[in-house]
């Protein structure tokens, strides 16, 4: 009989269910998310939009932290794209006009209201 492994919080080094990856994104543990990886964990930044929408985004939707801080997942900081395409378009886009992160209004209204 092989040894029974503790899991979550049940785990010695459970901290909490949360974890920040190398790349600054936020992961929550959420075993029963139909979304969650294969070590129950799913991106902060999503799970405050499926929150805000009230319901799960679709695998190919992507979420954009406007400000670039991938920690900061407060809902106005966050924008749903459809897919990866759209969200490549939107950074291209932003280059285009010089704005980068640094969004003027007037310009990022103009912007989307062509998409």
């Amino acid at each position: 009989m092989g040894k029974s492994r503790n899991k979550g919080k049940l785990h010695g080094m459970w901290k909490g269910g949360s974890k920040i990856s190398s790349d600054g994104y936020v992961y929550i543990s959420k075993p029963e998310h139909p979304n969650s990886s294969t070590d129950y964990y799913i991106f902060e930044h999503r799970l405050v939009m499926e929150n805000h929408l009230g319901r799960y985004l679709k695998p190919e939707e992507r979420v954009h932290h406007i400000n670039k801080d991938r920690a900061d997942n407060r809902i106005e900081n966050l924008e749903l794209f459809k897919n990866i395409g759209y969200h490549s378009h939107h950074h291209r886009e932003l280059k285009r006009i010089g704005t980068d992160n640094k969004i003027n209004h007037k310009d990022k209204e103009r912007y989307e209201q062509r998409i």
